[in-house]
């Protein structure tokens, strides 16, 4: 989807968008709200070149991974990457996830061949386009806080906090939140 403008990806329901385009600041929105929980941002890098070494930005802690469908295993999340490149009979690679830091997703990278402010990853990053995806990401992940391992969340407490690193202990539990696993995925939407 990286071909389509920016008002063009704007356009799209908040699932495509978040899959296609915008899925760096969704990941940011759910990072800032559970950063102070033990959860960092991540990426998954799909071969050498740096347009693909972050095909997909969201949060993790151990093997729990959010993004906008909701919270998943992330080695499950690397499995269905696999399996749509099978099923669509498009050349297998090797994805692996690492992580990323917050201010990396939205540095203007100079050495990038794309119209408009992006990152070194080809993310977009103009103010118009990151300010529309905040808005959204916010209403869909107050929407249903649940689905963002944010369940024993207060309502109040979804706003984010200027201070990630600070926030109140877990008050010694020591839960795993939800594992969903999601049914067939276009992950090769989240290219952008």
């Amino acid at each position: 989807m990286d071909s389509l403008s920016e008002q063009e990806l704007l356009a799209l329901s908040d699932q495509e968008l978040f899959r296609g385009g915008g899925c760096h600041v969704f990941a940011d929105e759910l990072y800032q709200r559970l950063s102070s929980k033990g959860f960092v941002l991540r990426c998954i890098a799909q071969g050498p070149h740096r347009r693909f070494q972050a095909c997909h930005v969201y949060i993790a802690k151990g093997d729990t991974a959010v993004d906008c469908q909701g919270t998943r295993t992330e080695s499950g999340m690397l499995a269905d990457l696999v399996e749509f490149r099978r099923k669509n009979n498009y050349p297998l690679t090797e994805y692996k996830a690492f992580p990323c830091e917050q201010k990396s997703l939205f540095e203007v990278c100079k050495n990038v061949d794309e119209p408009g402010p992006h990152n070194c990853w080809y993310h977009r990053i103009g103010d118009h386009f990151v300010q529309e995806c905040r808005r959204r990401a916010r209403r869909l992940i107050t929407s249903a806080p649940e689905r963002y391992c944010l369940a024993e969340v207060k309502i109040r407490d979804l706003t984010p906090k200027s201070d990630a690193k600070g926030g109140a202990s877990q008050g010694g539990r020591d839960e795993k939140p939800p594992v969903r696993r999601t049914g067939e995925i276009d992950f090769m939407k989240d290219v952008n």
